[in-house]
């Protein structure tokens, strides 16, 4: 094995190819971090800075009794869940909630050109779709349509579209031409062009009923309304409400965009007209409106006063869907009055839902009050509570505001952790602060074969790229385990001291680990290094 690896090594060097990079060795934990994301569900890419979190299938738990340290007479004791209920879906991060953001949308809600622009605003086509026609009279004009419109050039896009529909009304282009005219007027924004684009969705509507666009139509045309009652277009007001008004039994996916769309809208240009709206909209406990009752959900947070604390407060306590409990749960962490804390204490002490208690903790961490804080800290300290919601609690201290008090809590908590996977989420956190008190409490760490390998590669991972090179060949030679091996010969392979290639090099030539001698072996063919060339000739040659 060793000389195939040796002669591959030299076919990649002689043809001045890179092969393919070796996987990495990762870490196995003992109970899994981070839950696969269910099918079909949004999973925003999170900012840095943002707190790490993660929701796990429902579970049934025994509530999570809440004590200050010093009251506690006797130890708590917690049932470890029966059989697991169906994944929920997930929700998203609570700042998810303050800038528009740019994801995909979930498989088959949409097709790929949509693009998602935040909560609560509803999806609509952002990019018109490549030609398809070629043999169709308004081909041509089309692709000139789509390029101008993808380059900005609304104006111009709007007249070549409207151009299509107007000269070539039996074309395959035509139905969506008039979306796409509606969309571009809508871009500049002007109260001239945004009647002009209801006009073109109104025509596309009344002569092309069954364009493919017709799902989007009303969606962009609530967007459009918005945006006429934002500049006083009473109207517009009407039409939107009666919208908003709408839908009392299940509705489409198409009539659920609709109101999300001018319920927001709404919100923008009135908040006072449009606050009873949203209750009526919370009332509803049927399953057809949670992503309804989760957009309400926004626009009572945005509020951030005392009447928004009350109305959340209610949803997460009585709210049927899970999904909607936990949105409120975190809109009140943002929230941060004292009311608001009260709520959040009296779920996490009350609730035997794993999900509520997760959500309770995050928002815990997110809450302004130094109590808040105390309380994280508090669960994380106990022994006796499940390790899930000690992991999630750890991980609410991953953030770019975190204290050097609270690393220095973590740090003097650390051998008191128990579990391995803890233990990582821990240096993981302790890690990215950096710092030289924290990176020197970290080697040491890293340095005791005591100390599970799990936890030693984390902190490989994290440090491997800063270290001097003398201290990961000490470090290699004096570990037992071959994934911190691994891990280190990883950090070697990427990093371009001369130093580095020389102990890759006594890696492949003198170890005694087939593995770790075909990890060096291929780490040091990315080198370019006319050293590892000769070796491996010499090794092969033997």
């Amino acid at each position: 094995m060793i000389r195939s690896s040796i002669l591959l090594a030299l076919v990649y060097a002689t043809l001045g190819a890179q092969p393919p990079a070796r996987p990495k060795a990762v870490p196995v934990p003992e109970r899994p971090i981070t839950p696969r994301t269910p099918k079909g569900a949004l999973t925003p890419e999170a900012p840095v800075g943002w707190p790490h979190f993660e929701l796990m299938p429902e579970k049934a738990l025994a509530p999570l009794p809440w004590h200050e340290p010093k009251l506690m007479q006797e130890p708590l004791f917690f049932h470890e869940p029966k059989a697991p209920r169906p994944p929920q879906a997930w929700t998203l991060p609570p700042k998810a909630a303050q800038a528009p953001i740019a994801v995909k949308p979930p498989k088959g809600l949409h097709e790929p050109e949509l693009v998602w622009h935040g909560p609560p605003t509803a999806w609509i086509r952002d990019n018109p779709p490549p030609p398809w026609a070629p043999e169709d009279p308004a081909d041509s004009l089309y692709r000139r349509a789509r390029e101008l419109l993808n380059r900005g050039e609304y104006r111009q896009a709007a007249g070549a579209f409207r151009e299509i529909s107007s000269k070539f009304a039996t074309s395959q282009y035509a139905a969506s031409a008039l979306y796409w005219q509606a969309f571009a007027l809508y871009r500049i924004g002007g109260v001239a062009e945004l009647r002009e684009a209801l006009t073109a969705l109104e025509t596309q509507k009344t002569k092309y009923p069954s364009a493919k666009t017709e799902s989007d139509v009303s969606t962009l045309q609530a967007r459009i309304l918005g945006a006429l009652a934002q500049r006083g277009d009473a109207q517009a007001q009407r039409q939107l409400t009666q919208a908003a008004q709408q839908g009392q039994t299940c509705e489409n996916d198409e009539d659920q965009g609709v109101r999300v769309e001018a319920l927001r809208a709404l919100y923008q240009s009135d908040p006072e007209t449009v606050a009873p709206l949203i209750q009526q909209v919370l009332n509803r406990k049927d399953d057809c409106s949670v992503q309804l009752r989760r957009n309400a959900i926004f626009l009572i947070g945005n509020r951030r006063d005392a009447s928004a604390t009350s109305v959340l407060a209610n949803v997460a306590r009585s709210d049927p869907s899970l999904d909607v409990r936990v949105e409120a749960i975190s809109w009140l962490g943002r929230i941060g009055d004292d009311a608001a804390l009260e709520v959040i204490e009296d779920l996490l002490r009350s609730s035997s839902e794993e999900r509520i208690q997760r959500g309770a903790i995050r928002a815990l961490a997110s809450h302004p009050n130094p109590r808040a804080l105390q309380r994280v800290r508090a669960l994380v300290e106990r022994s006796d509570a499940p390790e899930r919601l000690r992991s999630e609690a750890i991980s609410t201290f991953d953030r770019e505001r975190i204290t050097s008090d609270e690393t220095a809590w973590l740090r003097n908590l650390y051998p008191r952790l128990g579990s391995t996977s803890l233990k990582q989420r821990a240096v993981s956190v302790i890690a990215r602060v950096g710092g030289a008190e924290n990176e020197a409490w970290l080697q040491t760490i890293l340095r005791n074969e005591d100390e599970p390998s799990e936890v030693r590669s984390t902190i490989l991972s994290r440090l491997g790229q800063s270290m001097a090179i003398a201290d990961l060949g000490k470090m290699y030679d004096g570990a037992s385990s071959r994934m911190v091996r691994e891990y280190i010969i990883n950090a070697l392979a990427k990093r371009a001291e001369p130093e580095a290639t020389d102990k890759l090099l006594d890696i492949a030539k003198n170890g005694t680990d087939p593995s770790l001698r075909r990890s060096a072996i291929s780490a040091l063919t990315r080198k370019n290094d006319p050293r590892a060339t000769r070796l491996l000739l010499e090794m092969i040659s033997k």
